[in-house]
């Protein structure tokens, strides 16, 4: 069962709806009218919008270590531009 039933993938956003066939490129289904997203450029059918869901909620630990490796590299980075920054400032005064 997801976790909300919303009408994009995690709650955000409008899916598109199509009239046309249209295959889900994770369960591979042929749909005359279905709605549907794109993500990481795969288009995904109503029918995976779960499959994907439990996917990264059961990978979570691990993404949020990721991101947190992700914002830690950031930081240092514009620590770093930051000092440079000041050490001219400092240097025109």
């Amino acid at each position: 069962m997801r976790y909300e039933n919303s009408l994009d993938l995690f709650g955000a956003g409008l899916v598109i709806v199509t009239y046309g066939d249209i295959k889900c490129d994770i369960c591979k289904i042929t749909y005359n009218s279905v709605s549907h997203t794109v993500f990481a450029g795969l288009t995904v059918c109503d029918c995976c919008f779960e499959k994907i869901e439990n996917e990264i909620l059961d990978r979570m630990p691990n993404i949020l270590l990721w991101y947190r490796r992700i914002l830690n590299s950031r930081k240092e980075r514009v620590d770093y531009q930051s000092n440079i920054l000041k050490t001219v400032e400092e240097s025109h005064d």
